[in-house]
């Protein structure tokens, strides 16, 4: 989960800003274990890409590869944009939107 975790907030930094730019909550992660990653390894490899956005959600699917490029894990979750000031969703504005989708 931490892999899947620094993947998906390297994505969001890169495309709609750091996370004091652009705050959201997970609501949902759903992780299958394929294979393991035998420690000490050197690097893994995690594949993000967008796969819905909704109207105040962006739904992830994301691989983790292990040194050998077998696939260790697959997962999907689900962030939601987040409003501090009412602690509550809020909508995905259309350039957000654009640059998920992109």
């Amino acid at each position: 989960p931490v892999y899947l975790d620094e993947a998906r907030d390297r994505h969001l930094n890169a495309v709609v800003g750091s996370f004091e730019q652009w705050p959201y909550v997970v609501a949902r992660i759903e992780v299958d274990y394929r294979r393991e990653i035998r420690l000490p390894a050197r690097s893994v490899t995690v594949s993000t890409r967008v796969a819905e956005v909704g109207r105040s959600s962006v739904t992830f699917e994301q691989e983790v590869r292990s040194p050998d490029g077998d696939v260790a894990a697959a997962a999907r979750s689900v962030i939601v944009a987040w409003d501090e000031t009412t602690r509550s969703a809020r909508p995905i504005a259309e350039p957000e939107r654009q640059r998920l989708r992109s």
